[in-house]
């Protein structure tokens, strides 16, 4: 897989995921309905209008936040919201559960169901536009193009699907339409007919996706539930990113951001916040797991959707605990301090029987995983010397975690 040769093709003394980033003592704020105007605390939509106001979808309404100043929008008070997007003319497209497609206008709100249009299910989990202007709608029956008014459905009937159920949508700035949903695959549409990857023959990981996002270098991210993330550059083919190929804490992804400065988000299902900082650089914040000294963990590991704004602020939702905003330093404000862990030792790498590690950190936690992520040693280091035994283990790769108040580090051994 490409993805592990990546992974194997690095040193074996190579300093992994390093960052003591030195936040600020408020990293984290948590917003819900017993300290803010936040109609519902179950949040399944967020995203930053042209204007730099946040759009927060609930499932009990849509508010808005700008400067600190909410606000709601009445017309879908009691609606449960599940994707919000903006067009190229600034107005907002809401798809909601059950209540179908709604969409601004100068002179209100223009509701599209299943009664009126040829919108293919009332249940509309994706919106995305196309450069040419076009809108793709995603539902759980199916999806719709909207194109100077004119409406074309795809479903299973009139295409290759394997399903209709469209939950991630995506139009590249060549107008390259990607869709994908649950147990569909990832397809893209190629003139009247559609391209679809699936596990057994096209390499793709998960059949599953809840969305997808391109970088700058044409990178395409998926986010899926059971197998973490995946990049296809449509050349090379597929790189995965999960707890075995990568340092990938979590193999449930519900959603992506690509960051201002190019690093990567993942909302996951089961470690909280996750970041990718590019080649081998990944860390997480979570409810057990924090990278820096702000003595703030996140409410639960289970996020729903995120974005980033202007400023550099990751605005998430904690599932049934309301909206997140955490504060990062990364290259849009200062760079990161330098490790406290970088002068911590580990010898001899290939080890047969024992592997040291040699430091002067007195709250040291060092914990030996194998490549499925399980502990197979763990100690809290109280002298400058801990020894890990290793010959009672299989032969091959291991992640030797250090965690101190300050700063976590992962490094790799390979027993032999």
């Amino acid at each position: 897989m490409n993805g592990l040769k990546a992974f194997l093709g690095f040193g074996f003394t190579m300093l992994i995921s390093m960052y003591s980033l030195g936040q600020p003592p408020h990293l984290l704020q948590v917003f819900n309905t017993s300290n803010s105007p936040l109609p519902e605390d179950n949040i399944r939509a967020l995203t930053i209008a042209p204007d730099s106001t946040l759009w927060i979808g609930t499932e009990n309404g849509l508010a808005t936040l700008k400067n600190g100043i909410w606000g709601t929008i009445s017309t879908f008070n009691t609606y449960q919201i599940r994707a919000i997007a903006f067009d190229s003319s600034g107005y907002a497209w809401v798809g909601t559960f059950l209540n179908g497609l709604w969409v601004q206008t100068d002179t209100g709100w223009i509701n599209h169901t299943t009664i009126n249009s040829t919108l293919p299910d009332n249940f509309v989990r994706t919106i995305s536009f196309c450069p040419n202007g076009d809108a793709w709608i995603g539902t759980v029956a199916g999806a719709a193009k909207i194109s100077n008014n004119t409406w074309t459905v795809y479903r299973q009937s009139n295409t290759n699907w394997y399903t209709e159920h469209v939950a991630a949508s995506y139009c590249s700035p060549a107008n390259e339409v990607w869709l994908g949903g649950i147990n569909s695959g990832l397809m893209k549409q190629q003139g009247p007919s559609w391209f679809i990857y699936r596990t057994m023959a096209t390499g793709l990981p998960d059949n599953t996706i809840l969305d997808i996002k391109q970088t700058a270098n044409g990178a395409l991210w998926l986010a899926m539930p059971a197998a973490g993330t995946a990049a296809f550059d449509g050349n090379l083919g597929w790189v995965y990113y999960n707890t075995l190929t990568s340092f990938n804490p979590s193999n449930s992804i519900n959603h992506i951001a690509i960051g201002n400065s190019g690093n990567m988000y993942f909302a996951s299902a089961d470690k909280g916040l996750v970041v990718y900082a590019g080649g081998l650089a990944w860390f997480h914040l979570s409810s057990t797991v924090r990278p820096d000294t702000s003595g703030t963990f996140l409410p639960t590991d289970e996020l729903l959707t995120l974005v980033q704004d202007h400023d550099g602020n990751i605005w998430a939702s904690a599932s049934n605990m309301g909206l997140l905003r955490i504060q990062f330093l990364d290259s849009t404000t200062a760079a990161p301090s330098i490790n406290l862990l970088a002068t911590t030792l580990l010898y001899p790498n290939p080890a047969a029987d024992v592997a040291v590690i040699e430091s002067t950190i007195s709250d040291l936690t060092i914990t030996l995983t194998n490549i499925a992520g399980q502990a197979v040693f763990t100690a809290i280091a109280t002298s400058p010397q801990t020894k890990i035994p290793l010959s009672h283990l299989p032969r091959g790769i291991y992640m030797v975690v250090l965690q101190s108040h300050q700063a976590r580090e992962v490094r790799r051994l390979v027993v032999y």
